[in-house]
């Protein structure tokens, strides 16, 4: 790209284009070019030369495959200059030495698979690095005598238990959880959760219970069904459940029958403490049918010893009885 003198030149992102490399001049014969090149992280600067009236030599993307057969390899400036990747054109038989010459460079060097046990050494002065069979290294010299780098992130790992902050075998872990350990300092197995205990409780009427007309009367409850974590006493309080400790959100639901009749309303209302959670108001009954009535709550929050009932209330001028079985019963989930 050729840019006018003091433009900022904006790259593409280095991510994407890993081995790629650009070229930026302003055009001027003597004011030189910059090579940079992105090892996938980021653009770094390779070199500035003069174009000199002539056309700029660039690093293209190809690969330099080179003749180890009879001996070691010494790249001269141009053939380093040209490429970006060297390596062995056939698989080595012995192990043998690449030699690059003493400039600012980021480049990148393989060994065949088949190369076996050989090793391609890579030579800037004293300074090597070794290229095992079946590797490839990003490397970087940086025109002094024996300045060659190796960029490396490490060897890494295929391993979840060749990591070296994981637990170093999987034997006895099996149906087991990783979590970090005590001391944040690594990860350890661990049991999984207990999964919380249910709690609950579902009772039903079996004894008829007389309501007085317009008067709202607390339903007394006589059988359960279950009662996991203490929720109902039918001798301490047969109208009560109490919340018991640890559980702050339940589900409540009732349902009532009671003795046919037709004349004024019927009203049910679900409590906690003395808050109305849930309600309900009807009319309309006929003399022969059967009268039920339900409410329900599908969630709320609540604190140990709150305590859950069940009120009814009619207006049909004369006594009426909550009909005792199965019909009519209250059950409470906790939900957290």
């Amino acid at each position: 790209m050729a840019l006018p003198e003091f433009i900022l030149a904006e790259l593409p992102a280095a991510s994407a284009n890993q081995g790629n490399s650009v070229i930026v001049t302003d055009g001027s014969p003597t004011n030189g070019a910059v090579i940079a090149v992105s090892d996938g992280v980021q653009w770094l600067l390779q070199e500035s030369f003069a174009v000199g009236g002539g056309p700029a030599r660039i690093a293209s993307q190809s690969t330099l495959s080179l003749d180890f057969a009879a001996s070691d390899v010494t790249l001269n400036a141009t053939q380093f200059t040209d490429n970006l990747r060297f390596g062995p054109d056939a698989a080595l038989t012995t192990a043998r030495t690449l030699n690059v010459p003493k400039q600012a460079k980021q480049f990148r060097v393989f060994n065949p698979v088949g190369s076996g046990a050989n090793t391609l050494s890579v030579a800037r002065g004293t300074t090597t690095v070794v290229v095992a069979a079946g590797e490839e290294r990003l490397l970087y010299t940086d025109s002094s005598e024996n300045g060659l780098v190796e960029f490396s992130a490490g060897a890494g790992s295929t391993t979840f238990l060749a990591l070296t902050d994981t637990p170093s075998a999987f034997t006895g872990q099996a149906n087991k959880a990783v979590a970090v350990n005590a001391g944040a300092t690594a990860l350890e197995f661990v049991d999984f959760p207990a999964a919380a205990p249910f709690s609950g409780a579902f009772v039903r009427k079996i004894l008829a219970q007389t309501i007085p007309n317009n008067t709202l009367t607390p339903v007394a409850w006589q059988t359960e069904e279950f009662d996991d974590g203490n929720w109902f006493d039918a001798v301490a309080n047969d109208t009560i459940f109490t919340v018991p400790t640890g559980v702050t959100r339940v589900s409540i639901s009732t349902v009532v029958a009671l003795n046919t009749n037709n004349v004024g309303e019927r009203e049910l209302r679900l409590l906690v403490n003395t808050d109305i959670v849930a309600r309900v108001l009807d009319a309309g009954f006929t003399a022969t049918n059967v009268q039920v009535l339900s409410t329900a709550v599908s969630a709320i929050d609540v604190s140990a010893g709150d305590t859950i009932r069940v009120d009814f209330r009619h207006t049909a001028g004369i006594s009426l009885d909550l009909a005792q079985g199965n019909a009519s019963h209250l059950s409470v989930h906790a939900l957290g």
